[in-house]
């Protein structure tokens, strides 16, 4: 009866660990574990073979919370994480190492936190996040591993935060941002990740704030700002991001405060 239970043992091991024509899965709290290790090459070895199959962990309660699949010593296949109540964490894929298809990330309650897609190890297509209501909170479309479109990103009421476009990672074209019942906060436009056009800033009363315009990433041209209650406040320009030109300051009730001129950034009355 004793030989019988050891055969027992021995054969389940056997199954846990070997598989048809070899090594298919191990568990990381198993003593054969200890023949894994990753070499110079970055290649996953088991017993200084590279390593087919798959490498699982639980938890304490004997829940799973990894698993992981290799194909001649390289990431390969699905990988899993599980959160402690079973509920799936994160699913992604990789191809010879590198990630390739569906990245997806879960929260406890098994409400999708993030969706994404690699392509050759880099962010390639729409990326999605969401609050844990389930609502949108973000939208990114990337190609080869850049920010690449439009952006946006929302309140967890639903109401649009921000909205953006990028090229080849840069911002590139409009950028506009919102309070949160939806008027409009900061208005902005870029060229090649520099500041390019028209910048506007809005109080949340709907009242402009400033307005400025740059060139090449520094101002170039009028320069406004204003008080709350729509008077204006400073009025100058700029040129290669040095005050050139006439600055005057206004009282709220509209007085003229102080009058000065600048020249390449001095002043010079």
């Amino acid at each position: 009866m004793k030989n019988l239970l050891n055969y027992a043992i021995i054969l389940t091991l056997s199954l846990v660990v070997f598989g048809c024509g070899g090594l298919t899965t191990i568990d990381k709290d198993s003593e054969e574990y200890d023949y894994i290790e990753r070499n110079r090459k970055k290649i996953t070895t088991y017993k200084g073979v590279p390593f087919s199959g798959t490498v699982v962990k639980y938890y304490k309660n004997g829940q799973l919370k990894t698993k992981d699949t290799y194909k001649e010593g390289k990431k390969d296949g699905v990988w899993e994480r599980y959160h402690e109540n079973g509920q799936l964490d994160t699913k992604e894929t990789y191809k010879d190492r590198e990630r390739d298809g569906v990245r997806e990330e879960y929260y406890e309650n098994g409400q999708l936190d993030r969706k994404e897609t690699y392509k050759d190890g880099e962010r390639d297509g729409l990326e999605e996040k969401f609050f844990e209501n389930g609502k949108l909170s973000k939208k990114v479309t990337w190609k080869d591993g850049n920010q690449d479109g439009v952006s946006e990103e929302y309140y967890k009421d639903g109401q649009l935060m921000s909205k953006q476009t990028h090229k080849e990672g840069k911002k590139n074209g409009f950028w506009e941002a919102y309070y949160e019942d939806g008027q409009l906060m900061n208005k902005e436009t870029y060229k090649d990740g520099e500041k390019d056009g028209v910048w506007e800033r809005y109080f949340d009363n709907g009242q402009l704030d400033r307005k400025e315009t740059y060139k090449e990433g520094k101002k170039n041209g009028v320069y406004e700002q204003y008080y709350t209650n729509g008077q204006l406040l400073i009025k100058t320009t700029y040129k290669d991001g040095e005050k050139d030109g006439v600055w005057e300051t206004y009282w709220e009730n509209g007085k003229l405060d102080r009058k000065d001129t600048y020249k390449d950034g001095r002043m010079v009355n």
